[in-house]
């Protein structure tokens, strides 16, 4: 996957969500995949807002001593705050393999909001956005850790 365009529900749910990137550019919710009870209560339902974009490279060359910052993001392994979780495709039963974590960040400004809400990237408590793919299926799993 050269290129993620990332859409989440600002609101998420408890167990993550599934979405459809069979079309990268509109990725869909597949709501049957989601426990309706699981979603957190929404003032903001139907609103679109927008982040400035952020683009991050891939390297395979890792030097521990330049990444003893705040500013360092690892993305190659999932850093857990909680209980672990694979999530497994809901076609296939597989495992989804790891995308990267997106960690919420005051740098990343809202470019784009019709309504108020953090004017920054926020997930949940600052949490992180943790990413996984299924490459065939293309379903790709979305779910906050903090």
């Amino acid at each position: 996957m050269e290129k993620l365009h990332v859409v989440f529900p600002v609101n998420e749910c408890y167990g993550g969500v599934y979405l459809d990137y069979s079309n990268p550019s509109k990725p869909q919710h597949i709501e049957n995949l989601t426990n309706p009870n699981d979603w957190y209560e929404s003032k903001d339902e139907g609103i679109l807002i927008e982040y400035s974009q952020v683009n991050f490279k891939i390297t395979n060359v890792l030097d521990v001593s330049k990444y003893n910052n705040r500013d360092a993001l690892l993305c190659g392994v999932p850093l857990w705050y909680q209980f672990p979780h694979v999530p497994k495709c809901p076609i296939t039963n597989e495992p989804m393999r790891f995308i990267c974590s997106i960690e919420s960040d005051k740098e990343i400004r809202v470019v784009n909001m019709e309504r108020g809400r953090d004017d920054i990237l926020i997930f949940e408590d600052m949490g992180h956005l943790m990413l996984f793919y299924h490459p065939v299926t293309k379903i790709l799993f979305a779910n906050v850790e903090h």
